[in-house]
């Protein structure tokens, strides 16, 4: 009770301005406890003082300032209460009502993508929730969504998004990534929806240049655009 004490005196305390603090893990017990999102901050000391933004923020988030970041620009990193990236925000020529706004935005965005994420069960609900998850960039939200589409969605969407995880962790031979690429080929048997030459993609590597350039010639009135820059690289 003692700690839960000091820990509210702290948050109250802090409302008189913008409620910032040092120290990473106090900030997290505090934010859980409040229930608040957690905006870890870097190099936004004209935000932080700025009357205007603290009245448009302070109720709203708890912020964090981080001093040990890898970029030298200002920057702002939104959590929810388990730790998962929201978002991020550069700040440049935006105002400070502007970025405030722009902050309570994408965390609007990301409360409905919750709760659209719980009763959403069509292919094409769960790829339109994708992209906001893709706009905001939260990692954790699409591998929630891709796990959530290739389970009960019989397209191909979600399904090379799953397979794209395995090539980009250097594991495309493992069984888990053959059993994906695998039913990625049996809904598309006669290559209708250009799986075989989105599958070469990802595979790209030397040894695959001559049968992507096979397929470059068979198909090259179908994927004109996509099959030009296929011919750059190539």
């Amino acid at each position: 009770m003692k700690r839960v004490f000091l820990i509210s005196s702290l948050w109250f305390k802090l409302l008189a301005s913008l409620p910032l603090v040092k120290d990473f893990q106090k900030g997290e017990e505090i934010a859980s406890l409040y229930e608040k999102p957690l905006a870890v901050i870097h190099k936004l000391d004209s935000l932080t003082n700025d009357k205007l933004f603290v009245e448009e923020v302070a109720n709203e988030f708890l912020f964090v300032e981080e001093d040990e970041f890898d970029c030298d620009i200002p920057i702002l990193i939104l959590l929810d209460k388990k730790g998962n990236e929201i978002t991020r925000l550069g700040y440049e020529d935006a105002s400070a009502k502007e970025f405030a706004d722009r902050l309570k935005n994408r965390f609007g965005m990301y409360q409905k993508l919750c709760f659209d994420f719980e009763k959403e069960e069509t292919e094409k609900g769960l790829e339109n929730l994708y992209q906001i998850a893709v706009e905001l960039g939260s990692k954790h939200y699409k591998d929630k969504i891709v796990e959530k589409g290739c389970r009960q969605t019989n397209g191909i969407f979600f399904l090379l998004e799953k397979y794209t995880w395995y090539v980009n962790r250097g594991e495309k031979d493992s069984l888990e990534a053959k059993a994906i690429k695998e039913m990625i080929q049996a809904r598309d048997p006669l290559d209708e929806k250009g799986t075989k030459l989105r599958l070469l993609l990802l595979d790209f590597q030397e040894d695959k240049k001559e049968e992507m350039q096979n397929y470059f010639n068979e198909h090259a009135k179908e994927h004109d655009e996509m099959l030009s820059r296929l011919e750059l690289i190539l």
